[in-house]
């Protein structure tokens, strides 16, 4: 018999429960692919909640409310070297061949455990920099799916069903904390 494991547990042992482990390694190490788990949250978050309106490309406008940051610029900024660079290299964007174009560079990041929980701008010794607390930023992330079952269940990126198979329904029971691991010795 094949017993379908709710879309909260799912996201609980898909997300958070990997991310909490990632977060007991020493010194933050774990923040780096903490980062590049939830940028895609929180890409998917933003357009749920993009589905729902009717501004046209209201990305950094949403980003800046969401982030508490000073502008669309930092928006879009954060956008490119978080987002971008997590996504797409696995790593912080440091070079935007759209803006060499534009004669500009984008800023670089430090992140401490010592730093904001969300994103803040500063110019060090002439240079942009994005200041975060990896950790601050997952927690964020994280908390958006929180009882909202609507987002955990939205259409164009919908989590994996999951199903585990139970064999003597009498002994077993569908427990989404000890799965079956068909590749387990």
């Amino acid at each position: 018999m094949l017993i379908e494991v709710p879309i909260e547990d799912r996201f609980r042992i898909w997300y958070e429960e990997p991310l909490a482990e990632l977060a007991k390694f020493k010194r933050g190490n774990g923040g780096i692919l903490a980062l590049i788990v939830v940028m895609p949250l929180y890409e998917r978050a933003y357009n749920f909640e993009d589905s729902k309106s009717n501004v046209p490309d209201g990305r950094a406008k949403w980003v800046k409310d969401d982030l508490g940051l000073k502008s669309d610029l930092e928006a879009k900024l954060f956008w490119n070297v978080f987002r971008d660079g997590f996504c797409h290299f696995g790593s912080a964007l440091e070079v935007s061949h759209n803006k060499r174009l534009e004669g500009e560079d984008i800023p670089k990041i430090s992140l401490d455990g010592k730093h904001p929980d969300l994103p803040v701008f500063e110019d060090i010794d002439g240079k942009s920099i994005i200041k975060l607390n990896p950790w601050g930023l997952v927690s964020h992330v994280l908390r958006k799916y929180h009882g909202q079952t609507e987002l955990l269940e939205y259409a164009r990126a919908p989590l994996l069903p999951l199903h585990y198979l139970v064999k003597d329904k009498e002994t077993s029971s569908p427990n989404p904390d000890t799965p079956t691991n068909p590749h387990k010795d």
